[in-house]
């Protein structure tokens, strides 16, 4: 699997239920207005839009309209939360980040974070045996989609005994998905937080290629840095990871940089600067 071409994903069709998809044109224009701003054009570039917005069904529904669209313009809706998955776990709450990539015969693999704050022992992901974290109940699921059939295809739980899985980013050569945790809760017990056995804090890797069967053990990339970790991205070219902190209101945030001794293992170790 690699990551999929973003204008070739948008350019399917008009899907929603944790990623849109739009027309190849619709990203055309998009880009066009883009460029006059860059031009400093003085224009707002909204010329007619897409027409007027109006309350559509979801295809294959039984009329419920979720959305308003411009005409022409469709959506299915797939893994909304409580509905089973192929696993046979009920769709985890708190949908966050998450990012698309390509996946075998036409489908897209979207690997989606739950940022579930619920307290130690509760919460909305079962651990499995290899969870860093029994009492911790958020993680992430992995979904298959279908662009031909507009249909998914399955869905499954693929990282658990984790909490607040808020944002992250794509692996080095877009080869996983690095869920962060956006939290310092652990034994430390800090304010506000609930008492869990294990620190938390830290990334963790999630391979594309994991599956609904696949043992993993959930290890901590501790090299990482231990904070409330928001979004990163990795410089594809060097394996360096830049790295986004949430510590709250009034609490104080960095930007990181995380210089890793072996771009290909993370968790080897390397230099964490602010």
């Amino acid at each position: 699997m690699n990551v999929l071409d973003r204008r070739a994903f948008l350019g399917q069709s008009a899907k929603v239920a944790g990623a849109g998809l739009f027309s190849v044109a619709a990203v055309e224009r998009l880009e066009a207005r883009a460029a006059l701003a860059k031009q400093g054009s003085g224009k707002s570039g909204e010329g007619d839009g897409y027409g007027p917005v109006s309350a559509v069904a979801e295809s294959g529904s039984d009329g419920r309209e979720i959305l308003a669209l411009p005409a022409g313009f469709s959506y299915v809706v797939f893994g909304k939360i409580g509905s089973i998955m192929s696993d046979g776990v009920p769709t985890p709450l708190a949908l966050d980040g998450m990012a698309a990539f390509q996946g075998l015969g036409g489908q897209v693999r979207l690997i989606r974070n739950h940022e579930d704050r619920n307290p130690s022992g509760t919460g909305s992901v079962p651990p499995d045996p290899g969870a860093y974290d029994s009492t911790a109940r958020g993680g992430t699921s992995t979904l298959d989609f279908d662009t031909g059939s507009r249909t998914l295809v399955r869905d499954f739980v693929s990282l658990s005994g984790t909490i607040v899985n808020c944002a992250g980013g794509h692996g080095l050569r877009f080869k996983s998905w690095i869920s962060g945790e956006e939290t310092t809760a652990g034994p430390e017990r800090p304010p506000g937080s609930s008492f869990f056995p294990k620190r938390h804090g830290y990334n963790f890797e999630v391979p594309l290629d994991r599956g609904p069967s696949d043992a993993a053990i959930a290890e901590p990339l501790v090299p990482m840095g231990r904070f409330a970790h928001e979004a990163l991205a990795t410089d594809q070219s060097t394996g360096i990871v830049y790295q986004t902190e949430d510590g709250g209101s009034g609490q104080g945030s960095g930007f990181y940089r995380y210089i890793p001794d072996d771009p290909e293992n993370l968790a080897a170790g390397g230099r964490l600067q602010m």
